[in-house]
């Protein structure tokens, strides 16, 4: 199966949208990004204390390599959100960012 993909419209739409994304969303973007590494935080704290109660109780769940063949996958062809793309990379970048900020402010 031949996929066409015209690398120079992607890259001019990603331009696009990341310039609307920045005028538009980049206050809105940061506080989602806070928000997500308060969250991943939560998590973690939640995974440490739910592995504690696991070490001592029989309930403990199955190995994910054990379950992972039952479980049905099915991915439907979706066209590019552009918009969402440039999201996704601004927030990895800010999270990174905001992590290497925090941790030079502990030291």
């Amino acid at each position: 199966m031949d996929i066409s993909f015209d690398r120079n419209a992607f890259r001019n739409a990603l331009k696009r949208h990341l310039q609307f994304v920045l005028r538009h969303d980049a206050s809105a973007l940061v506080e989602e990004v806070v928000n997500e590494l308060i969250h991943e935080r939560l998590v973690e704290l939640a995974e440490e204390e739910l592995n504690g109660i696991a070490e001592n109780t029989n309930d403990a769940p199955l190995p994910l390599e054990k379950t992972a063949d039952k479980i049905a996958i099915e991915i439907s062809p979706l066209d590019i959100d552009h918009r969402y793309l440039v999201r996704e990379v601004l927030k990895k970048h800010l999270k990174k960012a905001l992590r290497d900020y925090i941790r030079r402010g502990l030291t």
